[in-house]
């Protein structure tokens, strides 16, 4: 487990160009897959996630093609989604909740046994709420326990004329990743496949189909968000640019806010529903953000951002039927609740619990290593502001989380006083490659400072 200290800095200045939306760039590599000749993407995420990813469809049996570094430059995928193959071998997905969720929709209607496996996080996380659906729609599908865990095990149905059948299916709890596997499922099965959730959840998988010439229809249906597709036998290949990850460009944002000072430039955000709830929380907050909206070739939604240190935060109330559009920035929005003036509470997190770790309790551990109180009330996070920066340093264990260890980056950045005596202290940073690689390096550039040891 890799341990590095990082010490406060004065400002965050410059451009910073954040890596390309993880959740857009596992999508495309998948329906990209599927598509019946070459799809090419430039700016996938480059971290280990989505690697995991391409490594997948690439062992389905897709001819693909890196030109150039691996994130930098155009990746091609030759597929088609009557070409799979056995793989042979359990599929590593590394800490990649997506890949395994999304995977296992793709090849739901397989005449073979795929396997997921995962590292210890991952295999801790529970699988339950896509094995129910993709049952109901006739794939044999099991984890382990009663939590269904990895490994997991997929096969195509053994009855029903060995086919997918379409279903209705309500989400009990809003999870893009959980309707996308469905979805991903539902391209192969007979009739309609709906799935009806209570709040609108991402819709990078819907865009994405669209682009492959996919129709998918979506509207509101007695409260329920509801999105139907129908069986299809071709896909046409798909030519896009992956847009910057929000959830990324978030800690940038907050450290931006925090820092006196501060001016940044963040180009290219996608920005689509359920994406850009941060911003509406911190401009609530008194942060200074500036949004350009950028027009993108392929239509999907994307923003320029400047941003510049706010003279001071207020607190903030967020409600749970936010929380779908805030899930994976709430650990970085509560080090901002952290310096705020007042008492900040988050409602309905019940979700964090199943994370890469229990990122509702990490959360109460950052803060208070950084001398916040906050306390975990039934699923709901009350933060009792400072009012100013965190008067000292902190000692974060991210639990093998990425968006821990970046949080805790964050606030180390803004902890009073300067120099090794105030270093930040944060173990398991090796987990940030699954996310952002150069993570670290961004820090030192935008802060003009070796503010990094290891």
């Amino acid at each position: 487990m890799s341990v590095i200290k990082i010490a406060p800095a004065k400002s965050l200045k410059g451009e910073v160009v954040v890596p390309g939306d993880k959740s857009i760039s596992h999508r495309a590599l998948l329906i990209g897959s599927m598509a019946k000749g070459v799809s090419r993407f430039s700016g996938l995420n480059h971290g280990e996630d989505v690697a995991a990813t391409a490594q997948f469809v690439s062992d389905l049996g897709c001819e693909t093609d890196l030109l150039g570094s691996w994130g930098s430059r155009e990746f091609h995928v030759k597929g088609g989604m009557d070409s799979y193959r056995s793989i042979g071998r359990p599929v590593w997905a590394g800490n990649s909740g997506t890949l395994v969720r999304l995977g296992a929709g793709l090849v739901a209607g397989c005449n073979f046994t795929t396997v997921f496996e995962g590292d210890e996080s991952l295999s801790s996380r529970p699988m339950e709420r896509i094995i129910k659906p993709l049952r109901a729609m006739g794939a044999d599908i099991n984890g382990v326990g009663e939590r269904c865990t990895l490994p997991l095990s997929v096969h195509g149905p053994t009855s029903r004329e060995n086919e997918l059948v379409g279903i209705t299916w309500v989400t009990p709890v809003a999870s893009a990743q959980v309707k996308s596997s469905i979805l991903l499922a539902g391209l192969r099965a007979n009739g309609a496949t709906t799935v009806k959730e209570p709040i609108a959840t991402r819709r990078h998988t819907e865009e994405i189909l669209a682009l492959a010439g996919v129709s998918v229809e979506e509207h509101m249906e007695d409260g329920f968000n509801t999105v139907t597709l129908q069986r299809v036998s071709k896909m046409e290949p798909i030519d896009l640019h992956i847009p910057g990850d929000p959830s990324q460009a978030a800690f940038w944002v907050v450290g931006a806010t925090l820092l006196e000072g501060s001016e940044l430039f963040i180009p290219n955000i996608y920005s689509g529903v359920a994406r850009d709830g941060y911003l509406k929380v911190l401009g609530a907050m008194g942060a200074n953000i500036e949004k350009e909206e950028v027009k993108s070739a392929s239509g999907l939604k994307t923003l320029n951002l400047v941003v510049r240190s706010a003279s001071e935060l207020s607190s903030i109330e967020i409600q749970k039927e936010d929380i779908a559009g805030l899930i994976d920035e709430i650990p970085i929005l509560a080090v901002a609740a952290g310096v705020a003036n007042g008492v900040s509470r988050f409602c309905g997190l019940s979700e964090l619990r199943v994370k890469e770790t229990d990122r509702l309790a990490g959360i109460v551990s950052l803060l208070e290593s950084f001398g916040v109180e906050s306390a975990i009330e039934g699923d709901d996070l009350v933060i009792e502001g400072l009012g100013s920066k965190f008067q000292k340093p902190g000692r974060v264990e991210s639990n093998g989380d990425h968006r821990m260890a970046m949080a805790g980056a964050i606030g180390a950045l803004s902890v009073e006083g300067m120099g090794s005596e105030v270093e930040t202290t944060i173990n398991g940073w090796e987990s940030v490659a699954t996310s952002y690689p150069g993570f670290s390096e961004d820090i030192e550039v935008l802060t003009a400072s070796d503010s990094i040891t290891s």
